[in-house]
């Protein structure tokens, strides 16, 4: 059951799985906290004649969603609705995000996240887990820990460092044009297989066949880099 003002929300934390938020252009930042509760509230520019907005639990799913109203009642054109969303949740809460031109924020959640972001930046802090992300335009940096990763990029920077040494699995890059910068802790062991278009490349951990650990850089036009932490 959710409580609360037209711009504030409160759901109770144990009849959630998962978290979804989408925006069309708004701001979208979620933060860990223990409790009981989640809690939602609206970010950005919210323009109720702009602004569609959904908060709801469907089944053990929350769904938040901003989106621009109808131009008109025949029209499939909408508004542009500037509005996102700020949440604080346990961090075991599985993540689904959809933002097309506002930024996106994540704290150390531990249970992964499936990220689609069209021109915004994304920040990770200390976030685990499986995680996938998908960008257009935007940059995409912070810390995280995980063994189950696949980021594709379009046009923008990566900047990302591993927490600790992951031990097994997958972890993939796919870039068309931008800079990728990884940093690994020097202990990591890493099978790294790598193509690049135009761009450098430079490897400061090594290659180790035998790693449980496959890294998978395929990069269009962009350096290059993998250090230690």
């Amino acid at each position: 059951m959710a409580q609360g003002t037209p711009e504030t929300w409160r759901f109770d934390a144990a009849s959630v799985k998962t978290i979804r938020v989408s925006a069309g252009a708004g701001p979208i930042e979620l933060k860990t906290a223990p409790g009981p509760d989640i809690k939602a509230a609206l970010s950005g520019e919210y323009e109720p004649d702009a602004c569609e907005i959904t908060a709801e639990v469907r089944g053990e799913e929350l769904v938040l969603e901003a989106r621009g109203r109808k131009k008109g009642f025949w029209s499939w054109r909408r508004q542009n609705c500037r509005a996102g969303f700020s949440v604080s949740a346990p961090a075991d809460k599985p993540l689904i995000i959809k933002n097309g031109a506002g930024d996106v924020r994540i704290g150390d959640f531990t249970a992964g996240a499936d990220i689609a972001s069209g021109a915004g930046r994304v920040e990770l802090a200390r976030t685990s887990g499986p995680l996938k992300i998908s960008s257009g335009a935007g940059s995409i940096s912070g810390e995280l820990y995980s063994e189950d990763f696949k980021l594709s990029s379009g046009a923008g920077s990566t900047d990302l460092a591993w927490t600790k040494a992951p031990k097994a699995g997958r972890i993939s890059f796919y870039s068309g044009a931008g800079v990728i910068k990884l940093a690994f802790p020097g202990d990591s062991r890493l099978n790294v297989q790598h193509s690049t278009g135009a761009g450098s490349f430079r490897n400061g951990l090594g290659s180790d066949p035998s790693s449980p650990v496959t890294l998978v850089i395929r990069s269009g036009a962009g350096n290059v880099e993998i250090s230690k932490s």
